[in-house]
Formats: structure tokens, sequence, C-alpha cells
């Protein structure tokens, strides 16, 4: 395999549909870091290497557009966002290009999300044969997770509210160790947005 990973091999989707129900709010357009959510996470995604990365949205499209600060991004639309996140995996990935061989996914609400993971991942693949590269913080498998092209056949096949983690169970995965297990902090609440805004 080769040692050189060319920006074109691995392409980032950043999973950004949903309504965000429970926190009342986008948690997308949440003030953090001197600007909106979904703009820091787009940073540390740059930070990391990946040029061509895809945003789907769904609920507040037009809102949550209009605050992205990055021309250079690829900004989908999933009119099927209320299915669930499966819906917005498979809008991510019917607009990858052919040539790409992986496909790192993200999450809009993991506010401690670090650039050097997705450097760490990206070394991962350029050594490892594992159709699937996962970030093991304290045991646990959490975002960003990198899939090969081999594997996405099985991610289009996803239905409903769930996940890449419901079908790599039973696959044999490389993963790649991260010692802050604040990345494993999400905000689905006003709690957690409030005990994030006390931790910053």
């Amino acid at each position: 395999m080769s040692s050189k990973v060319n920006n074109s091999q691995i392409a980032a989707i950043l999973l950004a549909a949903g309504g965000s129900r429970r926190l009342g709010q986008p948690k997308q357009l949440l003030n953090y870091k001197n600007g909106v959510l979904i703009n820091y996470i787009l940073k540390q995604i740059k930070n990391g290497g990946i040029s061509d990365i895809k945003v789907v949205l769904g609920s507040r499209f037009e809102d949550i557009k209009n605050q992205i600060g990055y021309a250079d991004v690829e900004i989908l639309v999933n009119q099927d966002w209320e299915e669930g996140i499966s819906s917005s995996i498979r809008c991510g990935l019917n607009h990858i290009n052919p040539k790409t061989q992986a496909v790192m996914f993200f999450v809009v609400d993991q506010p401690y999300l670090d650039s050097n993971i997705i450097k760490k991942i990206k070394e991962k693949f350029k050594t490892s044969n594992a159709k699937v590269i996962a970030t093991r913080v304290a045991g646990q498998i959490t975002h960003p997770v990198l899939f090969r092209r081999e594997f996405f056949l099985k991610l289009l096949e996803l239905r409903g509210d769930v996940g890449g983690k419901t079908i790599i169970k039973n696959e044999i995965l490389d993963t790649v160790e991260w010692t802050d297990d604040r990345l494993l902090m999400d905000i689905d609440s006003i709690e957690d947005y409030e005990e994030l805004k006390a931790e910053i």
C-alpha cells in the first residue's frame, strides 16, 4: 500500500441534518469558540487535512447553510432527514467522487473534536488493511470513523435512525486511541450545552 494519502483518497461527510428536538434549537448554530458549532467542526476537519468535505443538512436547511463560513465545502440537502441518521449517510455517500477510496464520518455535536484525531486516522489508513478505522476513547468506539469503499454498500443499506455502529460489531476494525474522554461528550439537551459552556 502506498505510504502517501492524496487529498482525493479520503472524503469527509459531516452529518448535520437533525432537528435537535430535545435541545429546542439547532445544535449546528450553537455559539461556540467565537462562532457557531458547525464552523468549529468544519475547521477541525480542514485542519486535519481533508479537503473534500460534504455537509449533509436537513432541518432548518437555509438557516444553517447561510451560517456556514466555508465556501469550498459541498452542502447537500437531505429531504428525508426525519427518517434518521441512515438517510444522511446515504445522502452523503451518493455524492462521493468515484475515485474516493474512503470516507470519514463526523457528527456536528462533538465539541471536543480535535484535528489531531483526524491526522492519526489518516496515518493509520496508510498502514492498515481494515475496512473500518474508528476512534476509541476509554474503551468506547466513537466518531470520527473511517470506512473504506468496500464497506459503502453496507452503509447504503442502512435504514431508520441507525448509523454505522450497528454494522461494524462483527467486522475486523482498526482503532485510533484518544485519551481525552471529553470527546465522548455530545450536546442533546440544554443541560449538556450549559455544562459545555461552564467548561470553556
